[in-house]
């Protein structure tokens, strides 16, 4: 879901599924499996906060595309990625290369991890995961 305007924001589960850093699955290593199932058996949802972005030199590259089709150039790469984000055909997301940072997570109605580093390194081992 897009923030929208603080209360409702835009479905775009489709498009968000063709962001190559957001693992389609999650995978726990050995070491956090007994903590992930305390959770799963504490929690009916887990909610990854995050903000999708396009890479400079991607950006580049798609505003000299845009040149080349007498399109008009993006003014920036946030702007870029909140609307390609709320594209309707997840082809042209995917096409555009949109990239994630996660920045929380929640688990319920609570935050599951003690610090924010836990969580952070959790985001990081679940990219890893990812792209092996």
């Amino acid at each position: 879901m897009t923030r929208g305007d603080g209360r409702v924001g835009e479905d775009v589960t489709l498009n968000a599924r063709t962001i190559r850093s957001i693992p389609l699955k999650l995978r726990a290593r050995q070491i956090l499996k007994a903590e992930i199932s305390n959770l799963k058996s504490q929690i009916s949802e887990l909610e990854v906060r995050g903000e999708a972005f396009i890479p400079r030199k991607v950006f580049e590259r798609i505003n000299a595309e845009r040149e080349e089709q007498d399109e008009p150039r993006f003014a920036n790469p946030r702007n870029a990625a909140a609307g390609t984000i709320r594209q309707l055909d997840p082809k042209i997301t995917a096409s555009r290369k949109l990239e994630m940072f996660a920045y929380d997570l929640l688990a319920g109605e609570r935050k599951p991890f003690a610090t924010h580093w836990e969580c952070a390194q959790l985001a990081r081992e679940r990219r890893l995961q990812s792209q092996s």
